[in-house]
This record gives C-alpha cells, sequence and structure tokens, in this order.
C-alpha cells in the first residue's frame, strides 16, 4: 500500500468527491510519504484540511512517528494512556483565626420584653433577627443593639454569618 501515486490516479482522485475508493486510496499514500494535512487538502481538491485530519483518524492511517493534530477519544487507531491516579489523603486545613472570641449563644425566648421589637418599631440601630412565626401574635424582632454596618447584634450576627477560613483576603 506503500506504492507511490501516480498522475493518473491524483487526476481522477482530484475529479471524484466525497470519500471514493480512489481518494482514500492517494490519501492513503500521500499520508503514508509523510505529505502534511494541509498539502494533501490541496492536491487532493476539493476537501479541507480538517477533512484530511478527520478522514486519516477514521481510517486509522496514523504512522508511528507521527504525531496527531490532537488527541482523538479512545479510538483504535490512536490509543491514549490514561494518567496514573494518585490517592491523597486530604488534610484540614488550618484552624480560621478569630481577631475576638465568639459571642455567647442567645437564647432568643429570654430576650428581655424591654428589648423586643416589632416590625413597625425597627430601627437602623437594633438587631433585626426575627423570633418565632411571624403567623403567630408572640414575633418579634431581637431588639440589641446591632453591630456597626450589619442588621444583627454580635450574637445573631455569629448564627448568621460563616466564618471566613482565612482562603481568600478580606476586601
Amino acid at each position: 500500500m506503500n506504492r507511490p501515486v501516480t498522475d493518473t490516479e491524483l487526476t481522477r482522485a482530484q475529479k471524484e468527491s466525497g470519500w471514493s475508493e480512489t481518494r482514500v486510496r492517494v490519501l492513503t499514500s500521500l499520508w503514508n510519504a509523510g505529505i502534511s494535512a494541509s498539502e494533501c487538502a490541496s492536491l487532493l481538491g476539493s476537501v479541507t484540511r480538517n477533512a484530511v485530519i478527520s478522514k486519516v483518524t477514521r481510517a486509522g492511517l496514523a504512522a508511528p512517528g507521527r504525531v496527531h493534530p490532537k488527541p482523538c477519544n479512545g479510538h483504535a487507531a490512536c490509543p491514549r494512556e490514561k494518567p496514573a491516579r494518585t490517592s491523597r489523603a486530604r488534610t484540614p486545613g488550618p484552624a480560621p483565626k478569630r481577631d475576638e472570641p465568639l459571642p455567647p449563644k442567645i437564647d432568643d425566648f429570654a430576650i428581655p420584653a424591654s428589648q423586643r421589637r416589632s416590625l413597625v418599631q425597627l430601627t437602623a440601630d437594633c438587631c433585626h433577627w426575627p423570633v418565632g412565626d411571624p403567623l403567630e401574635p408572640d414575633f418579634f424582632f431581637c431588639g440589641a443593639p446591632a453591630r456597626q454596618g450589619g442588621p444583627y447584634c454580635s450574637g445573631h450576627h455569629a448564627r448568621a454569618v460563616e466564618p471566613r477560613t482565612g482562603r481568600r483576603p478580606i476586601p
């Protein structure tokens, strides 16, 4: 199958369309002679470089030592080595550093009645933490002094916000 292509075969292949037997035979000879996909496409005419690459891959014409244009996904013509899997045990990262200790956990129903707020009584400087079922008459908001720049007091803020893990810098 490594015989050189004759001018007659090349002329016949140029006149045909699609991948006829003659065109495949000519492509095989050109490819095995080391001709590039672009040159094969221009010699055959009416096919693109990508069409030649696709036909070469499907036909299994990849010669040893010749580099594939891109890896093909498991075709028999170009077996692909799978990378060896390595198992690494995950180690926990460092514990997050805290500037201030966590405030004690708040028992929502132990909030003094004088501190409790209704929706109408809420202001920007009091805690907006809801307590209870909004459909029940004993529903209220915490009402304790809020942390600067936030809607909750220190205790409810600690419950609402997950601490940063230290991976990303604080903007």
